[in-house]
């Protein structure tokens, strides 16, 4: 009698487990994970956290005056959503849904060990670098989960005329949301030109060139429907954010050489001693926003003035302007201490009189002293520091290599390789060493672990 109760016992037990191994094969359960993580997300981080730079570019959105050096896309973005809806709650939301759902389109098909990668999906999204970035109303956040987006879409081993125009328009808003959105394009023109096997050189290179040209003229039509819906923007060209790239070179020579390379800026008027007087007060390798320039340097800021300039310096002195943007570089990698370079932001934090002319002030955060709290017990791990994200990233490069003829292994590939080249862009172009900035890095990185994680692990957590 004991024996047949314990064999009856044994086989319920068998049976529940199969059963519920089979739910964990299925995609219905990763639908209900994926759904419970972005639950989670937008329960702890609602309405959104948000700094100064996307308060200005609501406030862009409402008056349809684009007057910051942003590109205008986030700014017409957070204007329509903000009609439909007031504030930024509705971009929080498609912000989480976008990386989610490309999640979902990475792990839906053809997946091995899911129990293994179910997991790591789970710690991975439960880590302040997803959990929180993802509530962070930032373009750098919304550019790279575009990013994953549209290389998830390229990982599909099918693709049908609908599936493409998606991906080329979410590689459009890629273009218009950061400056250097056309490395992340081409990339992905690249590995949509390699998915089919067997093709010649030349369609290979027409499928290349063809898929960029859409991709711009989708990007320059969604340009076009900004300024049809009466936008004035403040500067078309974007030169005004390539102005403090050059300003912060010519000062970081100049703290180097001193007063005598500034020779284009005494030809026009600027006086020198109050400019050296500015850069040696307050010239940082981590950030520009420390100098603040007056009346009297007033105009360093003419284009062509500090053109020349720049051109003066840099041809004059190559090995200070490497060393000058070396060690800003290694501030952004987090070489330095990368706990001034803006870990986080939580709440809202910019110019009151904004704030208020938005009627964002009673916003109420319940979960902001958690989240700081949880988050700070990682700052001085690597999870903060991108030349990490760079080290697992050349891993994963070397491991996607192996695989490269298949879709979902060469979108990755692809993604971590336009990951490299964007934060490799700072080295000539950043002028703080913000850790937003290389959030594609560290998401195209994150993102790999989690699909090469079986791999990696040697199948040792699979439930047997």
């Amino acid at each position: 009698m004991y024996l047949t109760t314990f064999m009856r016992t044994k086989n319920m037990k068998q049976s529940f487990l199969k059963s519920l191994l089979a739910k964990l094969e299925s995609n219905s359960f990763l639908v209900f994970v994926l759904f419970t993580l972005a639950a989670l997300t937008i329960l702890v981080n609602a309405p959104g956290h948000i700094t100064s730079d996307p308060i200005y570019q609501l406030k862009e959105g409402r008056t349809n005056n684009f007057l910051s050096i942003h590109p205008p896309f986030m700014s017409f973005m957070l204007g329509i959503l903000d009609k439909i809806y007031p504030g930024y709650i509705l971009f929080f939301l498609i912000n989480i849904s976008i990386f989610y759902f490309s999640i979902y389109l990475l792990l839906k098909d053809n997946f091995e060990y899911r129990k293994t990668t179910l997991m790591v999906l789970i710690a991975i999204c439960l880590s302040p670098i997803i959990l929180i970035y993802n509530g962070i109303v930032w373009k750098d956040i919304l550019f790279a989960n575009l990013a994953l987006l549209g290389f998830s879409l390229l990982s599909r081993e099918r693709m049908n005329i609908g599936l493409v125009l998606l991906t080329a328009l979410t590689f459009a808003a890629i273009v218009l949301v950061r400056q250097q959105g056309f490395l992340v394009v081409a990339c992905g023109a690249f590995c949509f030109a390699l998915r089919e096997p067997g093709l010649k050189k030349t369609m290979r290179v027409f499928r290349f060139v063809g898929s960029l040209l859409l991709i711009f003229a989708l990007s320059k039509l969604i340009f076009l429907m900004i300024i049809i819906n009466g936008a004035k923007i403040f500067d078309p060209t974007f030169r005004s954010g390539l102005t403090s790239v050059l300003l912060y070179d010519v000062s970081g020579i100049a703290y180097m050489q001193g007063p005598a390379i500034l020779t284009e800026f005494a030809k026009a008027g600027v006086n020198i001693s109050d400019y050296m007087a500015i850069v040696i007060q307050s010239y940082s390798d981590s950030r520009i926003d420390f100098m603040q320039f007056g009346s009297t340097t007033y105009a360093v800021f003419d284009w062509n003035v500090l053109t020349a300039q720049w051109l003066h310096a840099v041809k004059e002195y190559p090995m200070s302007y490497l060393i000058h943007r070396l060690n800003v570089f290694s501030w952004l990698m987090g070489f330095q201490d990368h706990t001034q370079c803006l870990p986080l932001a939580l709440g809202i934090d910019g110019p009151i009189a904004i704030i208020s002319e938005l009627r964002l002030e009673r916003i109420n955060y319940p979960y902001k002293s958690a989240l700081w709290n949880y988050a700070k017990t990682f700052f001085h791990t690597p999870l903060y520091m991108p030349w990490f994200y760079a080290l697992i990233g050349g891993i994963a490069l070397h491991s996607l290599a192996k695989k490269f003829a298949l879709p979902k292994e060469r979108a990755l590939f692809m993604l971590l390789v336009s990951a490299f080249m964007y934060v490799g862009s700072y080295f000539f172009f950043s002028i703080a060493c913000d850790f937003r900035y290389t959030y594609l890095l560290v998401l195209a990185s994150t993102i790999t672990i989690l699909i090469l994680a079986p791999n990696w692990l040697g199948h040792k957590l699979n439930l047997q």
